[in-house]
């Protein structure tokens, strides 16, 4: 028997549609997936530190963040806050790139830290 996975997903909240096709994507490779991440519609209640904990345990739980690497995510606080934590707790970290963005660069937090460099393919991810 394989071990369960369990995700937390970093992308940017300026596109809710991408994150939610994203997770359709990976329960369709995996219905067995727990995804905890956090998208707009499920927002983390609390002030910035009970967020910001609530974010550190979901991670915790985590066996690999995926981050999806689209323009300016390295720009974006908490998306900042989450590679910070995923580099710090030595998570495998899987970099998707979206459709047409291949080439965008990898945040420089995540330099030396990537498992694995992925395209958004249903195959790959």
């Amino acid at each position: 028997m394989s071990e369960r996975a369990n995700v937390y997903a970093i992308h940017s909240w300026e596109d809710p549609e991408a994150c939610r096709r994203f997770e359709q994507l990976l329960r369709g490779s995996d219905p067995s997936l727990v995804h905890y991440s956090v998208p707009p519609e499920r927002a983390l209640p609390g002030t910035e530190r009970q967020v910001r904990e609530s974010i550190r345990s979901r991670i915790g739980f985590a066996t690999a963040v995926l981050v999806v690497n689209t323009p300016g995510i390295h720009l974006r606080p908490t998306a900042t806050f989450e590679m910070e934590v995923a580099v710090a707790m030595k998570k495998r970290i899987v970099v998707v790139q979206p459709h047409g963005e291949f080439y965008q660069p990898i945040p420089e937090i995540l330099h030396g830290q990537v498992y694995r460099h992925a395209t958004w393919r249903s195959d790959v991810v």
